[in-house]
């Protein structure tokens, strides 16, 4: 299973590394990139966590 969360901790992490390299002053395009890619991160997070509990209710009608 991938770890969302060490994913979307990780880009985090180096949007604040930029911010403090860069004074603030990222690349646009860099901050374009990595705001698009914590938001594909979140979206996949959401859909994982939903095939898990579709999944789960599967599993419950299979026991029935």
């Amino acid at each position: 299973m991938i770890d969302y969360a060490k994913i979307l901790t990780e880009l985090e992490e180096e949007r604040a590394a930029c911010q403090y390299v860069y004074g603030g002053m990222i690349p646009a395009f860099y901050t374009q990139a990595l705001h698009r890619a914590i938001e594909a991160v979140k979206e996949c997070q959401d859909c994982a966590a939903e095939a898990g509990r579709m999944a789960k209710e599967v599993s419950r009608h299979d026991m029935a």
